[in-house]
Order: structure tokens, then C-alpha cells, then sequence
């Protein structure tokens, strides 16, 4: 059996009513179910057997070797699916150890993406435009897509952009700086092809679509010497460009679109994490393999004050005493010295 346009057309009203979900959150699922029924998910039939879609996740991920996120998306998807037809049973998501690294670019490096120029200038004012946008609001890559022609425009408190459709279906007009509106407003008074008659960003077939978008950020990345900037990696530049220069986590949050302020210390958080990391081993690094300067003082040796220096006495007995002969204790000794003293084995 094939999923008959009827069955979409259901799945599309209850997915905007009682599964509460957005108008293009409801496209994408459709187009998600044709492709797997393409693949061969057992979707439109009368009962969906179980069995057989776990096999087929199964020989994705074996025999494929498909991503666990990937199939995760799969698994949503599918989920929704059997909430519609009420078949009682849900697939359980994949373990997914991938921890995503989203490096912010530097301001160094942000300077590299817009220095980037192509061939045809009417593409660079085009591109520069778009990365403008991406890295002053952190505007979403779909977003962006769906700009129309007015919705950058100069307000009475100055340059903003109106994102209508944002995540949610819920609208938001952060604010743009003066340099970011000249940009947009050169390439839409210059250089934009008139091939869509609402579209803010169109290409000679049409407005720009999502891969479009990414492609564009890619290959401009590709050519700064950044083949790692996405478009949600310029998100994270514009998020924290904005903290270092003092601005609200609310206010960000606000700005993005984020709904909780934690999602906002989120990005932050993994950009701090990671330079805290690198800071505190580099520092530690100076000092890790030179004597230390809490080892015992010869006799007689003056303290740094100038008085005299107190060696603290080991009891080294008690110590061996509670160390299982072979075994790290707490103290971090071992048994097992040839002199019977005790050897330490931390990063033995």
C-alpha cells in the first residue's frame, strides 16, 4: 500500500490541531513520511507492524551504519505518525553519544567571512548581506528564507528586521545595526534579480531556499579557511557578541527568540566551558613536571618569611597499613616499592 494524498491531508489537520504543531513543522513532517515509505517503513498499512519497522531502524543502523541522530529524526517523525493513527505503541529514540562542538567564529575570523568576495558582485553584495544578518541578530537560517522585501527596514528607534515566521510561528523585530542596513538595503537597491516579487534574498530561479542558504555559508566558509562555520554557528558569533559587549542574557534571549533564558546560557556556556578548559591546562602545564615546592625542606632551611621551616611529619606505617598490597588507596600510594616505602602511581 501507498500513502494516499487523503491520509497526508488528515495527518495535516490533526498535526495543526490536536498535535499542536506549526504549519511548516506539518510540511516537514509529510515530506519526512514519503521518504519513509520510499525507504520502505510500512506507514499506510492498515496495521502497522511493529516488527517490522523496528527491523528496518535495526538495519539502518547495522548494516547502514546510519548516524544515531539521524535515525533519532526518523524516530520523531514515525512517532507523530503513530500518535495519528493511534496505534498504541512508540519506538524508542537511539543512544546518542555525539556531544555537539558549536565553535563560535572569533571576530578575527568573522573579519576573514567578510572579505570573501565572488566573481559576479551582485552574489558578494548578496552574501555579505545574508552573513550580515546572520551575525548581528542571530536570525534562524529558515528565517531568513522567509524574509520578504520591507521586513528590514528604519523605525523610529532605528534599523530592525521583522522575522514573521520564526520558530513557533511566533514574531519578533530585533534590531539591526546602521552598517547591516546599509548592506541589505544596497543589495535590494543594486544587485537583487527580481525573480520573486516578495522575496528579500532570491537567486535567478526564485527565493532563496533552506540549502541554498547553507551552501552559501559553507563554500563562504570553505574560501576564508573556516570549512566549520554554519549557519548556526554564526547564531552562536552573534549570541556572544552580544554578552561580551554587555547586553542582557533576558535581552538576548529576547532578541534570538529563545523562550527560556537557559537556552541562551546554554550557547554561552559551551563557548566559556571550553576556553576555561584549555586556560586552566595550559596554566597547569607550566608547573606540572617541575619539582614541587611543597616537598620536604632540608634541615635548617629557612620558610620563605625568613623563619623557620616546618616540615610536616608522615606517618608512614599508618599509611602502609591501609593500603591493599597492588592497589591505589585514596591517598593515592601503592604497596609495592622495592625498599618497602610506599610508590605513588598517580598516572601510573
Amino acid at each position: 500500500m501507498t500513502l494516499a494524498p487523503e491520509s497526508l491531508a488528515r495527518f495535516e489537520r490533526w498535526a495543526l490541531t490536536e498535535g499542536r504543531l506549526s504549519p511548516r513543522t506539518t510540511r516537514k513532517s509529510q515530506t519526512y513520511l514519503l521518504f519513509l515509505e520510499a525507504r520502505g517503513f510500512p506507514i499506510a498499512a492498515r496495521r502497522i507492524p511493529r516488527v517490522r519497522v523496528l527491523a528496518l531502524l535495526a538495519h539502518g543502523r547495522g548494516d547502514e551504519n546510519i548516524p544515531p541522530r539521524t535515525l533519532n529524526l526518523w524516530v520523531t517523525q514515525l512517532n507523530r505518525w503513530l500518535r495519528f493513527r493511534r496505534a498504541g505503541w512508540t519506538i524508542p529514540a537511539f543512544r546518542d553519544g555525539h556531544v555537539a562542538d558549536v565553535p563560535a567564529p572569533t571576530r578575527a575570523e568573522a573579519q576573514k567571512l567578510w572579505a570573501v568576495e565572488w566573481a559576479d558582485p551582485s552574489t558578494t553584495a548578496r552574501n555579505r548581506a545574508i552573513l550580515a544578518l546572520f551575525m548581528d541578530c542571530g536570525i534562524r537560517r529558515q528565517e531568513l528564507v522567509d524574509l520578504n522585501l520591507g521586513d528590514v527596514f528604519v523605525g523610529r528607534k532605528g534599523p530592525s528586521v521583522r522575522i514573521r515566521r520564526g520558530k513557533g510561528e511566533e514574531e519578533r523585530v530585533p534590531p539591526l545595526t546602521r552598517r547591516t542596513f546599509e548592506l541589505v538595503d544596497a543589495y535590494v537597491r543594486v544587485h537583487r534579480k527580481a525573480t520573486d516579487a516578495r522575496a528579500l534574498f532570491t537567486t535567478p530561479s526564485g527565493r532563496v531556499s533552506h540549502g541554498y542558504v547553507g551552501n552559501i555559508v559553507t563554500r563562504t566558509g570553505a574560501r576564508a579557511g573556516l570549512p566549520w562555520v554554519s549557519c548556526h554557528k554564526l547564531r552562536h558569533f552573534a549570541t556572544d557578541d552580544y554578552l561580551d559587549r554587555g547586553v542582557s542574557v533576558t535581552s538576548v534571549a529576547a532578541v534570538l527568540g529563545h523562550k527560556k533564558v537557559e537556552t541562551t546560557m546554554l550557547y554561552r556556556s559551551k563557548s566559556l566551558n571550553a576556553q576555561l578548559a584549555e586556560s586552566e591546562v595550559r596554566a597547569a602545564n607550566g608547573s606540572r613536571f617541575r619539582p614541587s615546592r611543597t616537598a620536604p625542606a632540608a634541615a635548617g632551611e629557612a620558610a620563605p618569611n625568613g623563619g623557620p621551616m616546618i616540615v610536616p611529619t608522615v606517618d608512614w606505617v599508618r599509611i602502609r597499613a591501609d593500603v591493599v598490597p597492588g592497589r591505589v588507596d585514596r591517598s593515592g600510594f601503592a604497596d609495592g616499592s622495592a625498599d618497602g616505602s610506599p610508590v605513588c602511581t598517580w598516572g601510573a
